[in-house]
C-alpha cells in the first residue's frame, strides 16, 4: 500500500469519527431519531427555547423543525394520539427528553 492511500484511509477514518461525534442517537416516547449536535449551539434555537418558556408556546412547533429537520414527520407521527392530534403537552415532554440526553456538555 502507498503511503498516499494510507493518508487518505487515515483522513477518510478522522472524517467518519468527526462526523459520528457530530450527531447523538436519542430515544424518547418510542421515537428514535438522529440529532446534530450543532443545533445546540444555535443562538436561534436558545432564543425560541426563550420565548417557550416565557409562554410563547407558538414557538414550539419551528423549534421542533429546526431540531428534527427531516425527521420531523416521523417526530410528529410518533407523539399522535389516537385521534390523530399532537398535543403540546406530548411535544414539550419529547423536547424535555431529547434536551435532558443531549446533555449540558454538547
Amino acid at each position: 500500500m502507498h503511503k498516499q492511500e494510507v493518508n487518505v484511509q487515515a483522513a477518510n477514518a478522522q472524517e467518519a469519527n468527526t462526523q459520528n461525534k457530530k450527531f447523538i442517537t436519542i430515544t424518547s416516547h418510542g421515537i428514535t431519531v438522529k440529532v446534530n449536535r450543532d443545533k445546540f449551539n444555535d443562538l436561534e434555537l436558545f432564543d425560541m427555547i426563550d420565548e417557550i418558556q416565557s409562554g410563547n408556546v407558538f414557538k414550539m412547533p419551528k423549534l421542533m423543525r429546526l431540531i428534527f429537520e427531516d425527521q420531523h414527520d416521523l417526530v410528529m407521527d410518533g407523539l399522535r394520539n389516537e385521534e390523530g392530534i399532537v398535543t403540546a403537552d406530548s411535544a414539550s415532554e419529547f423536547l424535555v427528553e431529547v434536551l435532558g440526553q443531549i446533555g449540558p456538555n454538547s
